[in-house]
């Protein structure tokens, strides 16, 4: 028989293993959602690293998270605080397996490297013209999308019940680019230019039109130097470019925001700089042992539209007002005059 010493041994014993387990059980479940924290913590650093990396080295990579992402920019996730400096601009969505790639935004006389970060992608253009400015949207709309086949980026039109689509950007672009190099009006043989009425699941619809129409998904009307970008919920933005359709299709008017806020802030500064050296030129050019009356003609010409550009790029800035037909018109032609003031100092070697 055990022993009342025995019995009251082995009382104790649970006992102290009820409490040790109680306080264990406990540890754990505060410990759980830290443990949990902290991994996601870690992917997002880990993708921050690496959009930071890709601008600097311009190399593409493939990353694989967990994490539910939250995107402000320029948080990758507010909530757990993971920021991107603010000269980094970067566009994201949400996915498993990441494709981060570098690109530019272009104006000719000025550069802006950016970044992308996208998942598995479908684009679906509804062509509802096929003039050659209708193509070119398309044209500077896929040219922010990567070349990308794991995760997949592909692209494809769709006119009434008929979709096309292409396994990659560069096989999709082939006829489009010739189209618009050539600048003639083509019609795709047997492709109805209606509004897409074929389902296409997990895809990204982008409608292009000359006028303003009702449809599901992203709305673009194309005009020169630019046009409107409409969002669900009946909000016109003004597009300049292509990453400013790119960015309302990955995120509406925040992201759209964000880029020019980046874009205009940069710019500014670099006007500023340009401006100076312009006069430095000048003073080269005009000095008897190096007098080049064709440079020094050439840069008179340019300064002031350098001024210009400045001076409504501070306005636009100071007002975060990015969004004023008006003025993104002025900016366009401003663009336009110092792309060709620009190549003809390139041309007479005095730039």
């Amino acid at each position: 028989m055990i022993s009342t010493f025995e019995i009251f041994k082995i009382i104790i014993g649970i006992i102290i293993a009820g409490f040790f387990l109680f306080f264990a059980v406990k540890f754990l479940v505060v410990l759980a959602p830290q443990q949990t924290q902290n991994i996601e913590v870690a992917e997002l650093k880990s993708i921050k690293n690496t959009i930071e990396k890709t601008l600097v080295y311009g190399i593409s990579q493939n990353l694989t998270v967990r994490s539910e992402i939250e995107y402000f920019p320029p948080y990758i996730s507010r909530k757990n605080n993971v920021r991107i400096d603010g000269s980094v601009p970067f566009f994201l969505n949400d996915g498993n397996l990441l494709y981060v790639y570098p690109n530019s935004l272009d104006l000719g006389f000025w550069k802006m490297g950016w970044v992308g970060v996208l998942p598995e992608t479908k684009v679906i253009y509804n062509l509802l013209t096929f003039s050659p400015e209708a193509y070119k949207t398309i044209l500077e709309i896929t040219e922010q999308f990567p070349d990308s086949s794991e995760p997949s980026i592909t692209f494809g039109l769709c006119g009434g019940e008929t979709e096309y689509t292409s396994n990659t950007k560069t096989n999709f672009l082939k006829p489009i680019r010739g189209i618009v190099e050539a600048n003639q009006s083509y019609q795709i043989q047997g492709f109805n230019y209606a509004q897409c009425t074929k389902q296409i699941p997990n895809s990204i619809k982008v409608t292009i039109a000359d006028t303003e129409i009702d449809t599901d998904g992203i709305l673009v009307i194309h005009e020169n130097n630019g046009g409107k970008v409409k969002l669900a919920g009946n909000k016109m933005l003004v597009y300049k470019d292509g990453l400013d359709i790119f960015s309302v299709i990955l995120g509406g008017e925040q992201i759209y925001n964000y880029k020019n806020e980046i874009q205009f802030s940069q710019l500014s500064v670099f006007l500023k700089k340009e401006i100076e050296r312009m006069d430095l030129l000048r003073k080269v050019y005009s000095n008897p042992q190096y007098r080049t009356p064709d440079c020094i003609g050439l840069l008179a010409t340019a300064k002031p539209n350098l001024e210009n550009l400045k001076t409504l790029v501070e306005i636009t800035a100071a007002n975060d007002n990015y969004n004023t037909k008006d003025e993104m018109d002025l900016f366009g032609e401003l663009v336009s005059i110092l792309n060709e003031n620009y190549n003809q100092l390139e041309s007479k070697g005095c730039s």
